[in-house]
């Protein structure tokens, strides 16, 4: 494991300590929060779409007014690669 993991998952353990949720709640509330400018304290539970039929997506967020908007679609994984089928299954997911 290499410096850049462990202080990841360093994090990632402390948070779920902290708010009593499983590692797996808590790398997607780590990975999402820089990305949504939320704190990992504020996360909304509704942004949360991991399930089974998911399409390879753990967080949606679209945030915007109007008739504009971002759209934000995370995956997380703390592995050092991913299946090549993972991007085929989130452009499925998208469609």
């Amino acid at each position: 494991m290499n410096l850049r993991h462990q202080i990841s998952g360093d994090r990632v353990e402390g948070l779920a300590s902290m708010l009593g949720i499983s590692s797996e709640d808590a790398l997607v509330r780590y990975a999402c929060s820089p990305v949504n400018g939320r704190s990992t304290h504020a996360h909304y539970p509704p942004d949360v779409v991991e399930g089974g039929q998911d399409k390879q997506m753990d967080v949606l967020v679209i945030d915007g007014q109007s008739d504009s908007g971002d759209v934000f679609m995370l995956q997380t994984r703390c592995t050092d690669s991913f299946s090549s089928n993972v991007p085929v299954q989130q452009g499925n997911g998208l469609t």
